[in-house]
């Protein structure tokens, strides 16, 4: 190591093709090195393994959360003996040759002189005392940020974009160009509590783990030869085996880390350059069977009562429709919706219940309708058509003081919050608790009048609710009424299928 200047290992050294390939790193050689890069050179020649070079042997080391159950040597398809690489000799066109073409592109980060996603308004942030990015070398990280980790500026930093619903975790693609530069590290990872991470072990080997490290895959070449992290410059297909399933919800927790958000060690050294990911449209997936869709008693009977009770008010916003467009009646205007939402031609507007870091990079997702400083809070009425899969925030008043909402809870109760969810009244039929089916329609009005709150569900009038006596909105009257598909407090979106979805006001 005393020969050795700056980062230069015997790592380094044997992961090197060339003493160019070194210099480009912006790493000069001493002397001595340049004699012991030599002497590497002629024993890779003679076929010596490379982890007689490395550290401790087939240790994964990257602070996984547990003990891995599953520990499977994942043969891979040479792509360079295949038909795919008898046409394509670049790494672009082995993606683009193993890409199916109704998939569509999730991220583009090139990460060469900035830390943008092409494909959208977000940027990936690092501590610049200890990260870099170049156009000769990409984004360099030299993994000695766990302090800055606990602090507040890390809440954003060296995380990419949020996919939500755009990502379907059985069926992607995801490629990058990386160079290590120490064993034991994890250049990505998928999650908060990850279900899936790239790995590099100890002895510079190639590893994917899933499911929180339960699940653990090292990549080989054939039956004798493990694929090195260090050596890789083709590209492989990977067969998993079929009995391992991700244990999270399809849409929940798709983001990936540039660390292990739940250990923060195994901090990755090293280069990262063209992350990019792929996958399946979300319109092309297997649907939930959604019941009771053709009831029309039931509905009628919700029709019925819910013009009784906005009889006097005037529409703001209507989407009747939504099984056709995301478009107000009242101004023409459309709604513009999350990437990982479609539409249904039968269903409606499907949400994934995912989409609020989108809502943080554009504002005008989801705005249902914004109904200006002369709305009225004395009398006001809400009705929407829709099938919830899980607990979500159906709808709010405001991205600031989120003065009105409602919320379907994690046991499918029902409450309809006022102030931030502040004040929270749970909706009781004859004082019983009310809950929500999930994959299941339901027709429900809640009209606001005064400190008077009447809620109608499936047609059926549930109890009355009232407000404090000395209730007050904590929004001023002019201000914040706009009607959002997004809780901005709670990062609480909507989860489900929507077929109507409209709003009375005073004239």
């Amino acid at each position: 190591a005393a020969f050795l200047e700056n980062e230069v290992t015997g790592e380094v050294l044997y992961g090197a093709a060339s003493v160019e390939e070194i210099k480009e790193l912006g790493m000069p050689l001493a002397a001595k090195a340049r004699v012991l890069f030599d002497k590497i050179a002629e024993f890779k020649a003679s076929g010596v393994p490379s982890t007689l070079f490395l550290r401790d042997k087939t240790k994964l080391s990257t602070g996984g959360a547990s003990t891995p159950s599953t520990i499977a040597e994942v043969k891979t398809t040479d792509l360079s003996s295949s038909n795919v690489a008898s046409t394509a000799k670049s790494f672009e066109d082995i993606t683009m040759a193993l890409l199916p073409p109704e998939w569509a592109a999730v991220m583009k980060y090139k990460l060469e002189v900035n830390g943008v996603n092409t494909l959208s308004k977000h940027t990936l942030s690092w501590f610049d005392s200890s990260c870099s990015v170049s156009a000769a070398n990409g984004f360099f990280s030299d993994g000695n940020y766990a302090a800055e980790l606990k602090g507040t500026a890390s809440s954003r930093a060296m995380r990419l974009q949020a996919m939500g619903g755009r990502l379907d975790k059985n069926a992607f693609l995801l490629r990058f160009r990386m160079k290590p530069m120490a064993g034991g590290v994890t250049p990505l990872a998928a999650g908060r509590f990850p279900w899936f991470t790239i790995d590099i072990t100890t002895d510079m080997r190639l590893a994917l783990s899933c499911n929180q490290g339960k699940d653990v895959f090292f990549v080989k070449m054939d039956d004798s030869k493990y694929m090195d992290a260090i050596t890789v410059d083709k590209g492989f297909e990977l067969h998993i085996p079929t009995d391992v399933n991700q244990s999270l919800r399809d849409t929940e927790h798709n983001q990936l880390y540039l660390f292990r958000l739940d250990t923060h060690q195994g901090l990755f050294h090293g280069y990262l350059r063209d992350i990019e990911m792929y996958s399946t449209l979300p319109a092309s997936r297997k649907l939930p069977r959604i019941t009771d869709a053709d009831d029309p008693d039931r509905h009628r009977l919700h029709l019925t009562h819910r013009d009784a009770l906005v009889e006097g008010l005037t529409l703001a916003f209507h989407y009747p429709k939504m099984a056709v467009d995301a478009v107000d009646i009242v101004t023409g205007r459309a709604m513009t919706l999350p990437g990982g939402s479609f539409i249904h031609s039968s269903l409606g507007a499907y949400f994934d219940g995912n989409y609020y870091d989108d809502t943080e990079l554009d504002r005008n997702l989801v705005v249902a309708g914004k109904l200006g400083a002369t709305f009225s809070r004395n009398k006001f009425a809400v009705a929407i058509t829709m099938a919830p899969l899980a607990a979500c925030c159906v709808f709010c008043m405001g991205s600031y003081y989120r003065w009105f909402g409602l919320t379907v809870t994690n046991t499918m109760e029902v409450k309809v919050t006022f102030n931030n969810q502040r004040v929270g009244l749970v909706v009781r039929q004859e004082r019983e608790m009310v809950r929500l089916s999930r994959e299941r329609w339901h027709d429900v009005v809640v009209v606001v009048d005064g400190l008077s709150v009447t809620v109608l569900i499936d047609g059926n009038r549930m109890d009355e609710l009232s407000l404090p006596q000395d209730f007050t909105y904590t929004a001023p009257p002019d201000a914040d009424n706009d009607m959002f598909l997004v809780n901005y407090s709670c990062s609480g979106c909507f989860h489900g299928f929507m077929r109507e979805f409209a709003m009375w006001k005073l004239s």
